[in-house]
């Protein structure tokens, strides 16, 4: 199925039809007890595990950075080579997703390459939930996805104390990614069970065999000839690679430079993600209800003004306030762009 998810941690398109008229958005009236209103909130649930995932993913590699570079021997200029992967990884996804760890010691180049791997798993699946969850007929969509992304929120926000607890408490950070692997397959078990009635193996197309893949090369077309897919695949380039660059660099950084304890300071991504998750939750109906443009224009206002008292402002205390500024206001960003 998938931020950075065009969070995800989603920042991937999926494309539909796009000669296809747009559905109309009527009030939901299924009654609570209807197997099918049974069956969208467990697909609800699923893309919200789907978003929480990979939320706990991006955010636990920030505290595992000091980590890293003194178990490979590398630098910061070297280990910041693990977030381009992870964004090729993205980059595929969006060429292909319209068609369709265990713990070792590998060397640098090996460990780069599976947040290549994460990333495209990443795109392709919270894509698919961002997807899914816009489609609904419900004059709550905006809320659903308020909800799916603040899930990703929770997610970063739990990754940073699991990251640092066992980073700091075992004999090897490796272990980090055994949590990893056990959320991921929860993830997968879930998604599989919600969706597994909307899966077609081995099923022709009613267009006749390789029509599907014919209409989506066709979409891809069309949607690389969009304006407006253009501008919002940049915005998302850009929020992205802002909020990712942020939290991943923000434990290095006051370890660093402003001098804190890296055991405490590996919790430090918490005070970003708990705005986020509080972003996404209390301004989704503010920023439906004054309008998507007008409120994501002050909302990056107000972020880059948080963003330079973080950054002049030689207190660790004044950080933690602005990591939650930052996180709140730039929280509703993805959602609401997604509607």
């Amino acid at each position: 199925m998938s931020g950075k998810h065009l969070e995800g941690n989603t920042s991937t398109i999926t494309l539909t039809d796009l000669s296809a008229p747009p559905a109309i958005v009527t009030e939901a009236t299924e009654p609570s007890n209807d197997p099918v209103s049974t069956l969208i909130k467990l697909r609800l649930f699923s893309a919200c595990l789907c978003f929480a995932t990979a939320g706990v993913n991006d955010s636990s590699i920030g505290p595992l950075i000091p980590y890293i570079m003194p178990s490979y021997g590398v630098g910061t200029d070297i280990v910041a080579l693990v977030f381009v992967p992870n964004l090729l990884g993205w980059l595929l996804a969006a060429g292909i997703g319209s068609h369709a760890h265990a713990i070792v010691s590998p060397n640098f180049p090996l460990f780069a390459f599976t947040f290549f791997l994460t990333g495209l798993g990443q795109a392709l699946q919270d894509s698919q939930a961002n997807t899914y969850v816009s489609s609904l007929p419900s004059s709550q969509t905006h809320r659903f996805l308020g909800l799916i992304h603040a899930m990703y929120g929770v997610g970063l926000l739990l990754g940073p104390p699991i990251a640092t607890a066992v980073a700091s408490n075992s004999r090897d950070w490796r272990f980090t990614y055994a949590v990893l692997i056990g959320l991921g397959i929860v993830n997968f078990g879930i998604v599989i069970g919600a969706f597994w009635g909307m899966v077609k193996i081995g099923k022709k197309s009613e267009e006749g065999n390789g029509g599907e893949g014919k209409k989506a090369t066709k979409n891809l077309r069309s949607a690389l000839g969009s304006k407006v897919v253009w501008i919002m695949s940049l915005f998302y380039f850009f929020y992205l690679g802002a909020v990712i660059s942020l939290s991943g660099w923000i434990v290095e950084f006051l370890v660093q430079i402003r001098g804190g304890e890296l055991a405490k300071m590996g919790y430090m991504p918490m005070a970003m993600n708990g705005g986020t998750v509080l972003g996404r939750l209390f301004l989704a109906d503010v920023t439906h209800r004054f309008g998507e443009r007008k409120m994501v224009a002050i909302y990056i206002v107000v972020c880059i003004i948080a963003q330079v008292i973080f950054w002049q402002v030689n207190s660790i205390a004044v950080a933690g306030v602005m990591l939650v500024v930052i996180g709140f206001f730039s929280g509703p960003l993805f959602a609401a762009v997604s509607v």
